[in-house]
């Protein structure tokens, strides 16, 4: 696999033309966006991409990748198509995070944790308000969001990751330092969540099994 950038070569009406190629043409590949400067657009290919002039990703640098907002209906792609007038930490924040995670950086606390069962998050979301729930990963990994600095008293061994300075700090910190790269967080425009005892389940094909 590659991961290259052709953001130094071409504007983003070309990008966005590339994307439509690579789908068109059944190409497997992801999108992911750089969390430091100069903010770059990635993509993980499975083939040389000898077409365009491009740039490859080193190593060192992977870990500050992060997926971008994937749609959770149609309409939502065109709503995420890459546009000219977010460029560099615009881009960041328009593409890399979703509703829930910029409800989270609004937060003076936030969180990531591993939550066992849902029944774990209906009686959580009774005292700890709304709780968000992102999908499972690596080592079964249930990961869920709340913004309640009250739930390092009621699941402390279960923190994976708290806030610092960012949401994006919190995220690119679960998939270095726990996910060790071998999944990213993924995100929706849609995602489901507890509130007050109940879950608000969502119809996409990443949240299709029991929790």
């Amino acid at each position: 696999m590659r991961y290259v950038t052709i953001d130094d070569y071409y504007d983003v009406d070309f990008y966005n033309e590339t994307l439509q190629a690579l789908k068109n043409n059944d190409v497997r590949f992801a999108q992911y966006i750089m969390t430091i400067a100069p903010y770059h657009f990635v993509i993980e290919i499975f083939r040389e991409p000898i077409m365009v002039n491009y740039d490859t990703l080193p190593n060192n640098k992977l870990q500050y990748l992060i997926n971008v907002v994937e749609p959770a209906t149609p309409r939502d792609d065109y709503l995420l198509q890459r546009r000219g007038s977010f460029e560099g930490i615009k881009a960041l924040k328009q593409y890399g995070l979703n509703d829930p995670l910029r409800e989270a950086e609004k937060s003076d606390y936030a969180c990531f944790f591993h939550l066992k069962n849902r029944a774990e998050g209906v009686e959580l979301s009774k005292t700890l308000g709304k709780i968000y729930f992102f999908g499972t990963y690596i080592k079964n990994t249930h990961v869920a969001l709340c913004t309640n600095k009250m739930i390092k008293n009621f699941v402390p061994d279960q923190i994976l990751v708290e806030k610092s300075k960012s949401v994006i700090d919190m995220e690119t910190e679960l998939n270095y330092k726990y996910f060790r790269l071998q999944n990213r967080l993924r995100k929706f425009t849609n995602t489901p969540y507890f509130d007050n005892g109940i879950f608000y389940n969502v119809k996409i094909k990443q949240f299709e099994f029991n929790i």
